[in-house]
């Protein structure tokens, strides 16, 4: 059964099988299914458009409710550590 006609990669099911999630040029797109004896296939809807940063594209999951997804980002640079200095720290020492 065709469910997208322009392509589509990583899919993921909602938890309860009714729709079907990939991803298709940037976007995450979502189609109702309904399976029985002759299955139907909705019309894929576009969820909304994210940035796909190179393989990291397919570290997503839906969560139960296919109403919240989870994405997995780079984390880029840890931030530099912190140095405190304290000047004149002998007169603290006389208080």
């Amino acid at each position: 059964m065709l469910v997208s006609t322009g392509g589509g990669i990583f899919p993921r099911w909602r938890k309860d099988g009714r729709e079907l999630f990939y991803v298709a040029d940037n976007k995450l797109m979502a189609v109702d299914v309904k399976l029985s004896a002759m299955p139907k296939i909705g019309t894929a809807q576009t969820l909304f458009e994210f940035e796909v940063l190179g393989s990291n594209r397919a570290a997503w999951v839906p969560f139960d409710d296919g109403r919240r997804f989870l994405f997995v980002e780079p984390g880029g640079e840890p931030p530099a550590p912190k140095i405190n200095v304290v000047l004149n720290w002998t007169a603290e020492l006389k208080r």
